[in-house]
């Protein structure tokens, strides 16, 4: 009886004594980014923002995960590591400027963000280039220009324009 006791309770504190606090940092050159969001996902999903000064910590179980790491104007930093005691203290992320941009953020009416390359419907953007070539003094009259898009003017008057998405209401 008393083994068995103590073989439920040696376990136990096994299976406790594994969950580790993962601490580390990230990075852009080397400069501290913070809010960055990172997601552990592989033995169970976790998922942290880094501080102020760019340092994340987060209790989970040792094991293989995916790591997925993303911040505003930097391009999304996936990889995959063995956690275990050796190196849960001092992870170092460095992540890398996204210079073309191609992670643009959609706003859906779900509210929801995604990429532009992952978006269920075609999503079109106006770029800066775009913009110069038509050398508009409005944004109504740069949209005459976008797919999918009409402008009308309702007054003549007042000048009143109202902007019709592929046949929707203004």
């Amino acid at each position: 009886m008393y083994i068995k006791t103590f073989i439920l309770l040696f376990g136990f504190s096994l299976t406790f004594a594994q969950n580790e606090s993962i601490k580390g940092s990230v990075t852009f050159d080397n400069e501290s980014i913070a809010y960055a969001k990172l997601t552990f996902s592989g033995n169970g999903n976790y998922s942290t923002f880094s501080d102020e000064n760019g340092n994340f910590k987060v209790d989970m179980p040792f094991g293989a995960y995916k790591i997925k790491v993303r911040s505003l104007g930097l391009k999304v930093k996936t990889q995959t590591i063995e956690i275990d005691s050796n190196n849960s203290t001092d992870l170092k992320i460095i992540l890398v400027e996204d210079f073309l941009g191609l992670d643009e953020v959609v706003v859906s009416a779900t509210r929801n963000r995604v990429n532009k390359k992952e978006a269920p419907i075609i999503v079109n953007t106006l770029g800066e280039k775009l913009i110069n070539a038509t050398q508009a003094l409005t944004v109504s009259e740069t949209l005459n220009y976008a797919p999918g898009v009409r402008v009308e003017t309702n007054c003549q008057n007042c000048g009143f324009t109202q902007v019709r998405l592929n046949g929707l209401d203004g």
